[in-house]
């Protein structure tokens, strides 16, 4: 049976995604995760046939093309950072800056930042470096790449920087965390 894994946030995307790819492969099984973490300790576990389709940010409900259908909704503040968030998910590896954000949703970027942390109880800042962090971790358990591919992949322009962000949030080094997950995994295995 050939496994594909679905990285989806929300379970209105996650009905869309599953309908879609049931309608093409009919032995499909699918996971459903909600972070790349989460995703690639799926695939660890699951063994070495999973097809990862990481479709968290490129389809969106409704939209085979893979881009959100924005209007601003005067008012909605959970539906405008939604679109945020997603524009974030999509470009995480691009430059990014409040006032390019601000402008999708028509807010000053005063504004956006005082609504993103009064809904979403951290920075825009701080999101930007969650997303890519997933990210990271995501390449550093299922790929081979170097910390520096891996740095600029997920849109660090300097892997020293990169490498001081990562220790920070899970306090060691990229080179540490792959090693101790590749371990945890050996051991796993034998034991």
């Amino acid at each position: 049976m050939q496994k594909i894994l679905i990285v989806a946030e929300g379970s209105l995307r996650y009905k869309h995604l599953r309908n879609m790819i049931e309608n093409g492969h009919e032995e499909a099984m699918i996971c459903r995760c909600s972070s790349m973490s989460e995703a690639a300790e799926t695939i660890r576990s699951e063994g070495a046939d999973v097809i990862v389709a990481d479709v968290s940010s490129s389809i969106a409900e409704g939209d085979e093309v893979g881009r959100l259908p924005f209007s601003p909704t005067k008012g909605n503040a959970k539906q405008d950072l939604g679109y945020i968030k997603q524009y974030i998910r999509d470009h995480y590896n691009e430059p990014i800056n409040n006032s390019k954000l601000a402008a999708i949703i028509h807010l000053t970027p005063n504004y956006l930042c005082t609504l993103f942390k009064k809904e979403e109880k951290m920075t825009v800042r701080a999101y930007i470096e969650t997303v890519r962090l997933e990210r990271a971790v995501f390449l550093l358990i299922t790929d081979d790449m170097s910390i520096s591919d891996i740095s600029t992949e997920v849109g660090y322009k300097q892997p020293s920087y990169f490498c001081r962000v990562f220790r920070n949030h899970y306090h060691e080094t990229p080179s540490q965390y792959r090693e101790n997950r590749r371990s945890m995994e050996r051991s796993r295995r034998n034991g």
